[in-house]
């Protein structure tokens, strides 16, 4: 007998029902979450209001933005180990039946591993012969002349990475 349409809705008087806010059940404004604006706005978690989660989403887009910055440092960083080769240098050990060859590359990078390859001929195919985790390695020396190169690896994301081949070098008997 009031002059409203039969079946109560449960809103405030004056407020209208917009399209997409309550649920079609009929009681609109009294389940948390449904996204309607009753009575308490900000205090129902996840209520669809922007009064509490302004923040944490500016909060969320600079993160996210600080995390894309960190994966294009990331790939210049590969881009520029692929451009960059290790240099090695040769040490005869005391009885010259071994050589100790020692790896280094220039920039900041974090080597998981070193592969060293080896040839018979200067502008032969290089084989690889061994992975080392340190930045040296003790090869034996033989009458017969060996060309080695080395390629630094890094490891980011799950995925390897190598870097060019070194110059050569030359370890042989005299």
């Amino acid at each position: 007998g009031d002059g409203s349409p039969s079946g109560d809705t449960g809103q405030n008087p004056g407020e209208t029902l917009q399209p997409g806010d309550g649920n079609p059940s009929g009681d609109a404004g009294t389940q948390p979450g449904d996204g309607n604006s009753s009575g308490d706005a900000g205090t129902q978690p996840g209520d669809g209001n922007s009064s509490g989660d302004a923040g944490a989403q500016s909060d969320d887009q600079k993160k996210d933005g600080s995390a894309s910055k960190k994966q294009s440092t990331a790939k210049k960083k590969i881009k520029k180990l692929q451009k960059t080769a290790p240099v090695i240098k040769r040490k005869y050990l005391r009885t010259r039946k071994k050589a100790r060859l020692t790896f280094k590359i220039k920039g900041n990078f974090s080597v998981s591993a070193y592969y060293l390859y080896c040839s018979s001929r200067k502008k032969g195919d290089y084989r690889l012969v061994k992975k080392v985790k340190k930045p040296s390695v003790v090869v034996k020396v033989t009458k017969k002349r060996k060309y080695y190169k080395a390629a630094a690896c890094v490891k980011q994301n799950g995925r390897k990475y190598k870097s060019k081949k070194s110059e050569v070098v030359i370890c042989f008997q005299r």
